[in-house]
């Protein structure tokens, strides 16, 4: 039974009348019941988290971006998109980079305007590429490469951290 019960907010004098009763039960409770559902699914279609396939859909498209594969990556995608603020610092640039590759590393030259962007090997490359073209101004050269654990880097590990690794998966800080 519902929380809502039209019959609830009638006068206790026609509560009990038979006629009342069979018209907001079997009539109007339904529809009433509907109209909530889709109050409520309006209400989910305002938060990224929350909101349907087609309301995702809507916002990809406004945001010129491609579907991605999963629901979950488009909702991600989505929200690195709308979290994009100019005039950005390194450290934001930093942020939005880590939470797209998982890990990265920024190197810049100032007297050369020219910006280092080190992501891991397998990373989405043409994703970090089109957002650094977004967010970077025009006097800004960058060089995106894939970087690789460095030796210093290495030695600070524990022979425990090490052992469970390949050579590989240590050099590409492969988790």
């Amino acid at each position: 039974m519902p929380d809502r019960m039209l019959r609830d907010y009638l006068p206790q004098v026609y509560r009990e009348v038979e006629e009342y009763r069979a018209l907001l039960d079997t009539a109007l409770q339904p529809e009433i019941e509907s109209l909530w559902e889709m109050i409520g699914g309006l209400w989910n279609e305002q938060f990224i988290e929350d909101m349907s396939v087609s309301g995702l859909s809507r916002w990809e498209e406004m945001a010129g971006l491609n579907p991605a594969d999963t629901v979950g990556e488009r909702r991600r995608v989505l929200l690195l998109r709308l979290r994009e603020e100019l005039p950005f610092t390194l450290a934001s640039l930093l942020s939005v980079l880590e939470e797209l590759c998982g890990r990265a590393e920024l190197e810049m030259d100032y007297m050369n305007h020219e910006l280092t962007v080190r992501i891991p090997p397998g990373g989405p490359m043409a994703a970090a590429d089109a957002l650094l073209r977004r967010w970077l101004p025009a006097n800004i050269i960058y060089f995106l490469e894939e970087f690789y654990l460095k030796h210093g880097l290495a030695g600070t590990m524990r022979h425990r951290e090490l052992a469970g690794k390949t050579h590989r998966g240590i050099r590409e800080y492969v988790n």
